[in-house]
Parts: C-alpha cells; sequence; structure tokens
C-alpha cells in the first residue's frame, strides 16, 4: 500500500498517493490567479541571483509572490526572497522540479505564497538558490489590493540577470 504523503504549497494543502496522484485537500488563502509570470535562469554559480523591482500602483497594495523550482533536477533549491522599506518576505520551493497530476495536464507546484506590505515604490524580487548548479525557475507575483485584495496592475523590470 503506498504511503499518504502530504504537501504544503501556496497555501494550500496537497496529499500525494500512489502514482502521484495529487488530491486538494483546502485552500488556506486565495491563489495567485492573475499572477504575472515571469520565467529565468541561474548560472552554475552558487552565489547567482536574479533581480527585479516590482511597481505596485496603489498605496495600499500588497505584493504577492512565490516561485516554482523547474527541471533540470539538480541539488540546489530555489528561493525568493521580496525587499523593501517595510520589511522582507522570503520562500523556498522544497522540492526541485516537482509535478504533481492533477487530472491531466501535469501541475508544478510552487513554494508557499509570501506577501509584504509595499504601499507606492519599489519593491526588490530576488531569486537565488542554496548551492552551486545551473537552475530554471518560473516566478509568479502579483500586487493586491489593501482592502479587498484585488488584482492590481503590476510591472516588472527585470535589474540583474545571473
Amino acid at each position: 500500500m503506498p504511503q499518504q504523503v502530504s504537501y504544503y504549497s501556496g497555501g494550500a494543502q496537497y496529499t500525494r498517493g500512489g502514482r502521484f496522484h495529487l488530491t486538494r485537500i483546502h485552500t488556506l488563502e486565495q491563489p495567485l490567479a492573475r499572477a504575472d509570470v515571469v520565467n529565468g535562469s541561474l548560472g552554475a554559480g552558487a552565489s547567482a541571483t536574479d533581480h527585479y523591482h516590482v511597481t505596485c500602483p496603489d498605496n495600499n497594495s500588497r505584493l504577492a509572490g512565490n516561485v516554482t523550482d523547474l527541471v533540470p533536477v539538480a541539488a540546489p533549491l530555489v528561493s525568493m526572497l521580496i525587499r523593501n522599506r517595510n520589511g522582507a518576505a522570503t520562500t523556498t520551493d522544497p522540492v526541485d522540479g516537482f509535478q504533481f497530476i492533477i487530472d491531466p495536464p501535469p501541475v508544478l507546484l510552487p513554494s508557499p505564497t509570501v506577501s509584504l506590505l509595499v504601499g507606492l515604490g519599489v519593491s526588490n524580487v530576488l531569486i537565488h538558490k542554496s548551492a552551486a548548479g545551473a537552475e530554471n525557475y518560473r516566478m509568479y507575483v502579483q500586487c493586491l489590493g489593501g482592502f479587498t485584495g484585488g488584482p492590481l496592475p503590476t510591472t516588472i523590470v527585470q535589474v540583474q540577470n545571473q
């Protein structure tokens, strides 16, 4: 009998049993359904970091984001750091190249979603890894309205590509 494994991602709890069958149990928070998606890659060096400036248009907004560590399956884990004048938030995709199937097509599960109050101005979003080795990633970021939580226009500019 296959062992059942629980996995938390993006505020949702998933249970895996058998041959990579995934069942969503419940949602802990609203997913980033309309998020801006950026695909990127990090070079082989252990300190490779991609840096983005993300701007939200509303003084009461917050920036939410997560990252997915794509194939190749390699030793480094990919992380995201959101930093601005209000603080910092970080998240790591705990499983490299992790893929489940929920009624095809395949679904890649991202890191847990983090958010930070941003207001007007630029937030720094850094994508980095835990060790040497080339990695590919998919970053999801979305500005959300302060009181309603609805999606807002999000501006993303890459300032460093390693």
